[in-house]
């Protein structure tokens, strides 16, 4: 990796955030903050004099959870937040939701009140149910599915989102239909490689739905693992995505739709967010009874994000 190219990757635990998402509205939503930092652990309660044992996996983890919202918690961008929501990357998804659950209830014996959940879908599925949000309502009305994707330091999702509006118009009851999962490896470890597959994998969906005899709407919702500005192209890259993902000229959705099937004038619109985000707006609709909330990931897409409810409109 070149100087200038590892120069403007994003360092997980400066002392401030280095970049962040300008304000930005969607749906009934304002996004106060969104960056790629993640508050360093902070000192926790004295430690107990019992005897050392083998660390146990949900403690630990437990422990570094409550530290961060601990130290997220005095940003003053994150003062009277209500609720934060946690997402835990990487799999073992009852492990991390009972580490969510422990460091809830460490912050409540040390006076911290603001409620710490989980997210309701695993976090490599909220991505996707949440990026079908980023799709103007009147997409959503005349299709049967929405084409979604992330991309991290992990690998690549692509699924195929049910909106189901019939049931929740908020898309509340919004669910996966299908989904396909490729994991980062050394050989294909580019830029180019990475946006070529996943192009194959969303072509891979188009048929499926195809078969199904189901419409996918002409636009597809994409979170990605950085800082997305306000004309869409990248600010910031997490650690560990290859390539240059802010590369003079190269805009990410531009590149990903000249490789979705279709003529030209035909292909689909790719909408572009950061994956934090993406992953809230799965949340979005069951937070309207407070004002406040965020959502502070960790795994290979790192990352937190602050919102405020607006009214809605129409």
């Amino acid at each position: 990796m070149s100087g200038p190219a590892r120069r403007r990757r994003a360092t997980m635990d400066p002392p401030h955030p280095p970049l962040a998402h300008a304000p930005a509205e969607l749906p009934g939503l304002r996004i106060d903050a969104c960056t790629l930092w993640l508050p360093p652990p902070a000192p926790g309660l004295a430690p107990s004099n019992r005897p050392a044992r083998p660390p146990d996996p949900i403690e630990a983890l437990a422990a570094d959870l409550a530290a961060r919202i601990r130290a997220l918690l005095a940003e003053p961008g994150w003062r009277a937040t209500q609720r934060i929501l946690v997402a835990v990357g990487g799999g073992a998804p009852m492990l991390a939701d009972a580490a969510v659950g422990l460091a809830s209830a460490r912050l409540r014996a040390e006076g911290i009140d603001t409620p710490v959940i989980p997210l309701r879908h695993p976090p490599e599925e909220a991505g996707l149910v949440g990026a079908a949000r980023l799709l103007p309502p009147a997409l959503l009305e005349g299709c049967d599915l929405v084409a979604t994707a992330e991309l991290d330091p992990g690998g690549l999702r692509a699924g195929l989102v049910l909106p189901r509006l019939g049931v929740r118009p908020d898309l509340a009851a919004a669910g996966l239909w299908r989904m396909h999962s490729w994991t980062l490896t050394p050989a294909e470890a580019s830029r180019a490689a990475l946006i070529g597959r996943l192009a194959g994998m969303l072509a891979d969906l188009e048929g499926e739905a195809a078969a199904a005899g189901l419409a996918v709407a002409p636009t597809v919702g994409i979170g990605f693992a950085g800082l997305i500005g306000p004309e869409g192209r990248i600010a910031a890259v997490a650690e560990g995505m290859p390539g240059d993902w802010q590369e003079e000229g190269f805009g990410l959705a531009a590149a990903l739709a000249r490789l979705l099937p279709g003529p030209a004038a035909a292909r689909p619109e790719v909408l572009l967010h950061n994956a934090t985000v993406a992953r809230a707006l799965s949340e979005a609709p069951f937070q309207r009874g407070i004002a406040r909330w965020g959502v502070l990931a960790t795994g290979p897409s790192p990352g937190q994000a602050r919102f405020t409810n607006l009214p809605l409109r129409g």
